[in-house]
């Protein structure tokens, strides 16, 4: 017989003496412990005592694009949106994108949140126009949400860059919660010690920074942060949803910041109503035996 195949049938016999004198049979894992939700530890979010304090205006329009496939729900602005409406301005909202152009005659201020849908050169020129007729204008992103905010923000000068900030040194519990506690001069950032930002981007552009990350605060693309809140004139750029949402909305000073933003959102200029609007337009009218 072949030497080699000797060995062979040498070796399974070894290995089999082996398995069979050794081998208990199969033997089961023990089944995970069950997962407890009690178990569970989340940031403990101390609220922090606030009274919305504010003066009534004389009314507005607040028109919130909902008609860009926007990555959010309402139930995450309820705050934001109630306090707008105890400073007697109404909300509006753009459901349909053929009716942007009636529905922007008639606001005074324009809400847009992480639009997922692109903004036509049209719909941009149409918002453009209505900054320049003294309309206000609040963007609003998220880095974790489906966002081209940036076809819009761009026609103002205003770049969201879509990273992460983050701080491993002084956070609120995740590196991710970053704390300001430095901000610029505004009506914006009026009473605010301490704001915490839960999934923030960094914002390029915009005549004011108004939050000014600490030396610490880096950002995913490298580097050290920019700043995530930022004002253009009648303009408010803000990188994070999620400081408007309940529970984080109690945090520190982030309620009062709400606050401030209603204010912003509730002082624009452009008031005007469809009724005056149809009056503008009849006035601006030659008469019938004119050109224009």
């Amino acid at each position: 017989m072949n030497r080699f195949l000797v060995l062979i049938i040498a070796a399974a016999l070894v290995m089999g003496v082996k398995f069979a004198t050794q081998y208990g049979g199969y033997y089961p894992p023990e089944p995970p412990e069950p997962y407890q939700l009690e178990n569970l530890t989340m940031p403990v979010l101390e609220p922090t005592p606030y009274e919305d304090v504010y003066n009534l205006t004389s009314g507005g329009v607040v028109l919130l694009d909902m008609a860009h496939k926007n990555s959010f729900n309402l139930d995450e602005i309820s705050l934001l949106l109630t306090r707008v409406a105890a400073r007697n301005y109404t909300v509006k909202y753009l459901l349909d994108k053929g009716e942007m152009n009636k529905t922007l005659e008639s606001a005074s201020t324009f809400v847009v949140i992480a639009p997922g849908e692109k903004y036509t050169e049209k719909e941009v020129n149409l918002v453009e126009e209505f900054v320049k007729d003294n309309g206000t204008l609040l963007l609003i992103d998220d880095p974790s949400r489906n966002s081209v905010i940036n076809i819009l923000s761009l026609r103002f000068g205003i770049i969201f860059n879509r990273d992460y900030l983050y701080n491993i040194f002084e956070h609120d519990g995740n590196y991710r919660y970053v704390i300001f506690e430095k901000f610029g001069e505004s009506n914006l950032t009026r009473g605010l010690n301490k704001v915490v930002l839960y999934v923030a981007e960094s914002i390029t552009g915009g005549a004011e920074e108004l939050f000014i990350p600490d030396e610490n605060t880096t950002s995913s693309y490298g580097g050290k942060a920019l700043s995530p809140v930022v004002q253009k004139d009648s303009i408010l750029a803000v990188g994070d949803i999620t400081f408007l949402t309940p529970r984080y909305n109690l945090a520190h000073d982030n309620n009062r910041f709400i606050s401030n933003i209603a204010d912003f959102i509730t002082s624009s200029t452009r008031d005007v109503s469809p009724e005056e609007k149809e009056e503008k337009k009849e006035e601006a009218k030659p008469p019938a035996n004119q050109t224009a």
